[in-house]
């Protein structure tokens, strides 16, 4: 958790990415960022990351990270991977969606 949230916000946990929804110490977008809220049942009365408590963002970041794990057979390695590309065993290769989401 401690190097995805230096790399995304230098652990800024109400960082505002320019240009798009993402924000928060994890630069959820915000669609995902509501999704995952749903999901793990916890956060959903904030619209953004940003908004959430600092407890709420590492929390929902955890459980994130715990699914990957489980998707990719305790395999840490995939965690960037599926953080950064959105696909597990696709080797690395972007999906066209998060290629929309994160221009270039």
């Amino acid at each position: 958790l401690a190097t995805i949230r230096k790399r995304e916000s230098g652990g800024d946990y109400q960082a505002q990415a320019k240009g798009s929804t993402a924000s928060g110490a994890y630069q959820f977008i915000d669609k995902t960022w509501q999704s995952l809220t749903k999901k793990y049942g916890m956060g959903t009365e904030f619209k953004s990351a940003k908004e959430a408590p600092k407890e709420i963002q590492d929390m929902v970041a955890k459980a994130y990270i715990q699914d990957i794990l489980t998707q990719a057979g305790g395999d840490v390695s995939k965690v960037p991977l599926a953080w950064y590309t959105g696909n597990i065993h696709g080797k690395g290769k972007i999906r066209r969606r998060g290629i929309y989401i994160t221009p270039g």
